[in-house]
């Protein structure tokens, strides 16, 4: 995931910005509605009275919504006017300075935006600080011509995690600039501490599909876990958080029955053999230029339903930047026990 799509969203406006259908205009002046916990607790803000959360999808009917967890997409939509603010949970640290960081997100969004006007942001508890950067008037320089930045956020947390807010206007919207950037102002100046962490030490229980167990996976410290729901499969992902800019380990835990195979392509490296689940498995392993991968699959999982063509399986698929980290990455899949359902 680049640090585009992770600044500002780039890649899921055409979704968040189609499809208005209501009566009325969006004011400047609207009030803002309760403060809502987002990034499942990571934050919390106050967006406009009605606005309604719409995450996204972008496979379709049979895809899934993106985990709350890792992006909270929240819409407010009157008439033809639509404002979209959308965060994103980075799973990455700031840089030790913050001129580094400051260049690896904000700088790297000027790219597309051109020069931003940007100020130091501080929440009003202090528990999140960061910058509010603001393009001249609303920029339309992404690839879906409906979707223009009001503004963007770069938020720090006490412990150096980072996520990040946009906040949007459709072509109809923009037509009055002052007053949605106003309006846009006001909903950014809200954006406080969820108190909420991620990459603590600890055990994680997770759902399996259809299963009447559960798997606990303990997770080392500096390991974030986010669950993607799906109509007929669950797919949990298991990331490794590293200073931004750098490429993390991630892990793909998938329960169901249709698990998107490894590519084919690349070198293929010795296979060691494992446990998963409790049971024997084989971890296969291969490498394409720097990117290295291991594979496992445990079948047959028991149903809930007790019926012998509802057996869903459970599959891992690990991607790293060396040997090391893979292997790292195995050790937490090895860690995983079914567990009664409680």
């Amino acid at each position: 995931m680049s640090r585009l799509r992770h600044l500002a969203g780039l890649a899921c406006l055409g979704a968040a910005l189609s499809c208005s259908h209501s009566a009325s205009r969006p004011e400047a002046a609207a009030p803002l509605g309760d403060r809502l916990p987002i990034l499942g607790g990571r934050l919390t803000l106050q967006p406009p009275r009605g606005t309604k959360s719409q995450p996204r999808n972008v496979i379709g009917i049979m895809g899934a919504d993106e985990p709350d967890e890792e992006e909270t997409r929240l819409r407010f939509e009157e008439g033809h006017e639509l404002l979209v603010i959308l965060a994103d949970e980075w799973v990455a640290l700031a840089a030790d300075d913050e001129r580094t960081t400051r260049e690896k997100t904000i700088g790297a969004l000027e790219t597309r935006t051109g020069p931003l006007n940007v100020t130091p942001f501080a929440s009003a508890t202090g528990a999140v600080r960061g910058w509010l950067a603001l393009p001249d008037g609303i920029a339309f320089k992404f690839d879906d011509p409906q979707a223009g930045l009001v503004l963007t956020m770069v938020l720090v947390q006490p412990d150096g995690t980072l996520q990040g807010l946009g906040i949007f206007a459709n072509r109809a919207l923009a037509r009055r600039p002052a007053e949605t950037i106003a309006l846009a102002r006001r909903i950014a100046a809200t954006v406080e501490g969820g108190g909420k962490r991620i990459g603590v030490e600890g055990d994680r229980v997770l759902p399996l599909l259809g299963e009447s167990e559960q798997v606990r996976i303990h997770l080392p410290a500096g390991f974030a876990m986010s669950t993607q729901n799906g109509p007929d499969f669950l797919v949990h992902r298991l990331r490794k958080i590293v200073p931004i800019g750098t490429t993390a380990p991630i892990g793909y835990l998938y329960s169901g029955f249709h698990p998107q195979r490894p590519a084919p392509d690349g070198e293929n490296l010795p296979s060691r053999t494992g446990t998963l689940l409790g049971r024997s498995v084989q971890w296969t392993r291969s490498r394409q230029s720097d990117l290295f991968r291991a594979h496992a699959q445990v079948r047959d999982l028991q149903s809930l339903v007790r019926d012998s063509d509802f057996r869903p399986l459970f599959d891992v698929a690990l991607y790293a930047q060396s040997s090391e980290e893979l292997d790292a990455m195995i050790a937490i899949l090895e860690s995983a026990q079914l567990i009664e359902h409680r």
